[in-house]
């Protein structure tokens, strides 16, 4: 009885094609700012006469990271902190329009705060996940509240 449901197939069982290498944590990545940042404070140049870009851009050095790495984090004002300082995460939210979360995260290192806003950076989500794997933060570092 060839053909019927209870006989196994008969066919050659093809194999799986091996999964490609794991990528290695890199030592260190470069922040920069995404394309919807860098417009939105294109089109405020004309509108304000550059000044608030040119206080945002004053504001975001002391806040936003340059670059990462296993040691810790380089504001992009200068400032090294190391992730075994870190005594803080916060999750950040906005509230221009009523509060909601952003996936973003602030962290603090004894006074010194650096944020982790996955939508205004470039590739940002893969900055938070190189955060969370390099920071070794007791508790994870989380997207959105923990209520």
């Amino acid at each position: 009885m060839t053909g019927s449901p209870d006989e196994p197939a008969s066919r050659p069982i093809t194999p799986l094609p091996p999964l490609p290498p794991l990528e290695p944590v890199p030592r260190q990545i470069e922040v920069g700012f995404s394309r919807s940042y860098i417009g939105l404070h294109l089109l405020l140049i004309p509108l304000t006469l550059g000044i608030v870009p040119l206080f945002l851009w004053w504001y975001n050095r002391r806040l936003y990271p340059w670059t990462i790495d296993r040691e810790g984090i380089v504001r992009r004002d200068g400032v090294r902190v190391i992730w075994k300082d870190l005594d803080q995460v916060a999750p950040f939210s906005h509230s221009a329009l009523g509060p909601h979360d952003t996936g973003g995260v602030d962290l603090g290192f004894h006074g010194v705060w650096i944020r982790i806003h996955p939508f205004w950076l470039d590739d940002g989500f893969a900055v938070l996940n190189f955060v969370r794997l390099v920071s070794r933060w007791p508790g994870g570092i989380g997207v959105g509240r923990s209520d």
